[in-house]
């Protein structure tokens, strides 16, 4: 009875560190993005980086604005549309964290879940689900401060914008989000996916 005690114990032992260097290697993993992504905002915005101040918080006027929610999905249309890029939400353009906290309060559930669900409401309305897996969404800490990674890949088809029923088309260049007319989308896709 001892000896299968021992056992036991030491099972229990085995499975404390192993669950023990998991924790650890999930902190490890955690500190190492976030070192990638001060870098990445220490060098600023370019053509596959784009920094938002918030989702829908309007720091010039002080309340709540959804046409910065128009803002965002744009910004991820044109990453679609081009080669892709990050988009970070809670960061200004200067590459000061400000966080999420704004945003949270704008929101029914105020925290870091509603401000997701919120995205993914984003994501659905103005460009539509089918892009799911060309876009990863999730919130990380920087510098004290809640701040939203949205990391978007090169889309194989076109994507469009909805705004309010009417189509619109954007691509990245010259670090900003570049709408095109109906002749140069024409040209683009024809040019950009040769496969269509």
């Amino acid at each position: 009875m001892k000896e299968l005690l021992k056992k036991i114990i030491i099972q229990n032992e085995d499975f404390d560190s192993s669950k023990k260097s998991k924790e650890e290697n999930i902190l490890e993993n955690s500190a190492k993005e976030n070192y990638v992504y001060k870098k990445i905002i220490s060098q600023g915005e370019n053509n596959f980086v784009e920094f938002k101040s918030s989702l829908r918080w309007d720091y010039e006027k002080n309340n709540t604005n959804r046409i910065l929610e128009y803002v965002v999905a744009k910004t991820m249309c044109a990453f679609l549309n081009a080669d892709g890029g990050k988009l970070i939400i809670g960061v200004d353009d200067s590459g000061a964290a400000l966080g999420l906290e704004k945003d949270y309060q704008t929101l029914h559930k105020k925290n870091k879940d509603g401000f997701l669900l919120q995205l993914t409401q984003i994501i659905n309305q103005y460009l539509g689900k089918e892009f799911y897996h060309y876009i990863d969404w999730r919130i990380i800490e920087i510098d004290g401060a809640d701040i939203c990674i949205v990391e978007i890949l090169p889309s194989d088809i076109p994507a469009y914008l909805n705004n309010e029923n009417n189509n619109e088309f954007f691509v990245r260049k010259s670090s900003s989000s570049q709408p095109l007319n109906m002749r140069q989308v024409a040209e683009y896709i024809k040019l950009h996916w040769s496969n269509i």
